[in-house]
C-alpha cells in the first residue's frame, strides 16, 4: 500500500515538474519579447529626436523665409535688364582700363599663386591620408508611414505578452500551491509585480484621454512631437522626455524585478526537490 502512495505521488510531482518548466518556457518567452519591444520603443524615439523620422510640424517661419529669397532673386533679375540698357557708353572705357591694369600685374600674381601652391602643397598631401571618414548619424532613416507601422505592431506584441506574462505567473503560482513545490513567496511577488507592470504599460490615453498616460505610446504621439532644436519652452521639453523616458524606465524596472523574483522560485523548487544545491 505505501509502495503504491509513493508511488502515485512520484507521478503526481513529475507531473508537476513538467508543467512547471513549461511554465518557465513560455515566462521566459515572454519576458525576452517585452524586453525587445521597449528596447525597439525606446530606440525609435530617440531616433525621432535625432532627425531619423520626419516630424509632423512645420513652422511658417521656414515657408516665408523662403520665399522672401526667391521674390528677391526676381527683383534683381528684373532690374539688371534695365541698369545694362541704362548705361551702354561707359561700358568700353572701364574695359581698357581693367585690362591694361591686368596685363602689367599679370606676372606677379601668377608668381606668387605658384608659392603659395607650393606652400600648401606638402600639408594637403599630409592630411589627406589621415582624413577619417564622415560619418552619418543618424545611419538610416524612416518614413512616417513606416515609422508608425513599426510603432503600432511593437505595441501589439508588447500588450500581448504583457498579459500572457501576467497570465503565465498565476498558473504557475497554482501550480506551486497544488504541488508543494516551495518559493511561493517569490512566484506571489513576481505575479503583484507583473500586475504593477501591465497597469503601468497599458496606454490608458486610449481609454481615457487627457487623464492617464501609459508607457505604450501611439504613433502620434511620438510623429507628432518636436524634435530638438525647434521652436520649443524647456517645459514642453522636460515633459517630452517625461512621456517617452520617465514612464519606460520604471517600466523596465519591474519587469526585470520580476523576472528576479521569478528566478528565484525557481531555485527554491530546485533545492527542496534535491536537484539543485
Amino acid at each position: 500500500m505505501e509502495d503504491h502512495q509513493t508511488a502515485h505521488d512520484m507521478i503526481d510531482v513529475t507531473d508537476c515538474l513538467e508543467a512547471r518548466d513549461a511554465f518557465r518556457g513560455m515566462k521566459n518567452f515572454c519576458f525576452w519579447l517585452m524586453l525587445i519591444c521597449l528596447l525597439l520603443l525606446q530606440g525609435l524615439f530617440w531616433l525621432q529626436q535625432s532627425g531619423g523620422i520626419p516630424g509632423g510640424k512645420t513652422d511658417n517661419s521656414s515657408i516665408t523665409s523662403e520665399t522672401v529669397p526667391t521674390e528677391k532673386a526676381a527683383a534683381e533679375t528684373a532690374s539688371q535688364p534695365a541698369a545694362s540698357e541704362s548705361a551702354p557708353a561707359a561700358a568700353p572705357e572701364t574695359e581698357t582700363v581693367i585690362v591694361s591694369r591686368e596685363k602689367t600685374d599679370e606676372p606677379i600674381v601668377q608668381a606668387a599663386k605658384e608659392v603659395v601652391q607650393e606652400i600648401q602643397a606638402s600639408p594637403a598631401a599630409e592630411t589627406k591620408k589621415y582624413k577619417l571618414p564622415n560619418i552619418q548619424w543618424p545611419p538610416f532613416h524612416l518614413t512616417r508611414r513606416q515609422a508608425s507601422i513599426l510603432i503600432g505592431g511593437l505595441n501589439a506584441a508588447l500588450l500581448f505578452a504583457a498579459v500572457l506574462y501576467c497570465l503565465v505567473l498565476v498558473f504557475t503560482l497554482k501550480v506551486s500551491l497544488v504541488s508543494r513545490l516551495g518559493g511561493i513567496s517569490h512566484i506571489s511577488r513576481a505575479f503583484f509585480i507583473s500586475l504593477f507592470f501591465l497597469v503601468l504599460l497599458f496606454p490608458w490615453q486610449c481609454v481615457v484621454p487627457g487623464v492617464l498616460l501609459g508607457t505604450i505610446y501611439l504613433p502620434e504621439e511620438l510623429l507628432d512631437s518636436y524634435p530638438p532644436g525647434a521652436e520649443e519652452t524647456t517645459l514642453q521639453q522636460v515633459l517630452t522626455y517625461i512621456r517617452f523616458v520617465g514612464l519606460w524606465i520604471p517600466a523596465v524596472w519591474l519587469l526585470l524585478w520580476s523576472a528576479i523574483r521569478s528566478g528565484k522560485w525557481y531555485q527554491t523548487t530546485q533545492r527542496r526537490l534535491g536537484i539543485a544545491a
